[in-house]
């Protein structure tokens, strides 16, 4: 009898020493850290350079993490370094992160309600850009380790310069050593509402239009989790609405999508 008593106080002691361990690894509970990883570079207004991390991301995100009682970390690194970390799931996701097969590789794309694009600037003297194909003969500047949205134009000369953000490419349009820059509307509207001297030019449509922003979510990640598409066909082009597999509906990483979108409302661009 004393044996039998001894075994279920055991038992017992078992269970709960498993369970707290569980609670201490499993990603629903209060351990819950979601790593923000993003270049150095200032992306005004949407986040200032590093250590500085504030502006619409940190907005976003910290709260969202917050509703879901997680904690919100952000590293700040060059980017390569930071899509290295992504494919090994150091880092949960990058803010705002532009589809590519390459990336898809190992990252999920998750809409986060902002909108992104891109909308070029130059010189005021140059032309304006309806279309990409129009920057045919022309220099464009493109951050290492960015997307080259003009490899299926020709003669067009590419500039691949370390760490450009919008400051750095405005000084290198003055200086004439390049000739057109794109980034995201939010930025271009922010630098020329605080550049009142007229030398610059905003191209609007040159690049594509406006198009909604994902979050890029590393498949590595331990708070996300994916299930099959069934609507999936393998022999249309790979792109976000059309892509293998789908985040199970009870992972943080679709609760956290969810959240991201309602609270991103408040910033659409107009």
């Amino acid at each position: 009898m004393k044996v039998a008593t001894y075994m279920n106080k055991l038992f017992q002691v078992i269970l709960i020493i498993t369970f707290f361990l569980v609670s201490m690894t499993s990603p629903l509970g209060q351990s819950c850290e979601l790593v923000m990883g993003y270049q150095k570079k200032a992306k005004p207004p949407l986040i200032n350079k590093a250590p500085d991390n504030s502006g619409i991301y940190l907005d976003l995100y910290a709260q969202a993490a917050q509703e879901l009682n997680c904690d919100l970390k952000i590293v700040r690194l060059p980017k390569m370094r930071v899509l290295k970390e992504m494919k090994q799931g150091w880092i949960d996701f990058y803010p705002g992160m532009k589809f590519t097969d390459e990336r898809s590789i190992y990252a999920y794309f998750i809409p986060n309600g902002l909108t992104t694009g891109r909308v070029g600037l130059s010189r005021a003297s140059m032309p304006l850009i309806t279309h990409k194909k129009n920057l045919s003969g022309h220099s464009v500047l493109i951050a290492l380790g960015g997307i080259n949205y003009v490899s299926d134009v020709h003669s067009v000369k590419v500039h691949q310069v370390l760490s450009l953000d919008i400051e750095k490419a405005a000084k290198m349009l003055v200086l004439e050593r390049g000739d057109f820059f794109a980034t995201d509307p939010f930025v271009i509207d922010s630098f020329l509402k605080n550049t009142h001297e007229p030398i610059f030019k905003k191209h609007t449509d040159c690049c594509g239009g406006i198009k909604p922003m994902h979050i890029g979510f590393s498949k590595k990640s331990i708070y996300i989790k994916e299930q099959s598409n069934p609507h999936y066909n393998q022999d249309l082009p790979l792109s976000i609405s059309n892509y293998p597999t789908l985040i199970v509906k009870g992972s943080i990483a679709y609760r956290f999508g969810e959240v991201v979108r309602e609270l991103a409302k408040g910033y659409q661009y107009e």
